[in-house]
């Protein structure tokens, strides 16, 4: 396996219907595709968005809890905005591959509850650029071959 690179994030994203949003599995690798369902209830205790891959897809339960994101760019560097983890795919369609994912702040509040409890993403902050090399994120991508 070759060098990995962080991706800094930058912050916790949201979507609309339409946006275009990318995941990474373990197994299979990286897809990108659009958002055509928000906060659709997948299970009755889990919120989930649906992700349209057209003919790629995931396969395999090794990508299930996969960073889901958006991709955003600083001058040349590529960073991304958190969206939530892979929750579950279906390759029922050869057209039209999905992927449901679990929005990240719809898994703390279930985690969190109704408790006082805060909670933040540790993102990048860009003036603080020339500590790029040891960004520590809360979730990393490795580099696309």
């Amino acid at each position: 396996m070759g060098e990995k690179e962080l991706v800094p994030i930058t912050g916790l994203g949201s979507v609309t219907i339409g946006s275009r949003v990318c995941a990474y599995g373990t197994v299979s690798g990286y897809n990108c595709g659009k958002v055509v369902e928000i906060n659709s209830n997948l299970e009755s205790r889990r919120v989930t968005n649906k992700v349209d891959l057209e003919s790629n897809g995931f396969y395999v339960e090794g990508d299930l809890g996969g960073p889901v994101y958006v991709e955003s760019g600083i001058g040349d560097r590529t960073t991304a905005q958190a969206l939530g983890f892979i929750t579950r795919f279906d390759n029922n369609d050869p057209n039209h591959k999905f992927l449901y994912y679990t929005p990240l702040d719809k898994a703390l509040k279930g985690i969190l509850g109704s408790s006082n409890c805060n909670y933040a993403l540790m993102t990048y902050n860009e003036t603080n650029a020339q500590e790029y090399n040891n960004l520590l994120a809360q979730m990393e991508i490795p580099v696309k071959k």
